[in-house]
């Protein structure tokens, strides 16, 4: 209906936290062709202290080739989480000694969810992990 009643008018999509990742992916499905129904104007997308939806990789093409911005207040610990970053934290914490017992724990479980994501990666079922 946008489109139709103001052709070539832009669509800014915008969110904070989760609503920052859902902004996010919804740039990334509306600029698929497809994806949007013609006559509206240039799509860009504002994401304020999201936490990571995407690769590296495809992050630095969102964010270079679709229009997205992420932007992130000092060392917010949402955007910056994810499962590497945890994984490794967690491994050096217990390498340290100082979660104790539950340190190898974790450890161990952490190994594990590391092995079942490469074997992802390289295109093996996680069923298979």
């Amino acid at each position: 209906e946008a489109a139709r009643r103001w052709p070539g008018v832009p669509l800014f999509v915008t969110g904070h936290s989760l609503g920052g990742a859902v902004a996010a992916l919804l740039v990334l499905l509306l600029k698929q062709p497809k994806g949007c129904p013609g006559g509206l104007g240039e799509i860009q997308g504002f994401s304020f202290g999201a936490p990571p939806v995407f690769s590296a990789s495809l992050a630095d093409h969102i964010n270079h080739q679709l229009g997205v911005v992420s932007v992130v207040l000092g060392a917010d610990i949402i955007s910056r989480l994810c499962i590497a970053s945890l994984a490794n934290a967690l491994t050096e914490l217990a390498s340290l000694g100082v979660m104790g017992r539950a340190g190898s724990v974790v450890s161990d479980a952490w190994s594990a969810v590391r092995g079942w994501t490469r074997k992802l990666m390289s295109g093996t079922s996680a069923l298979e992990a």
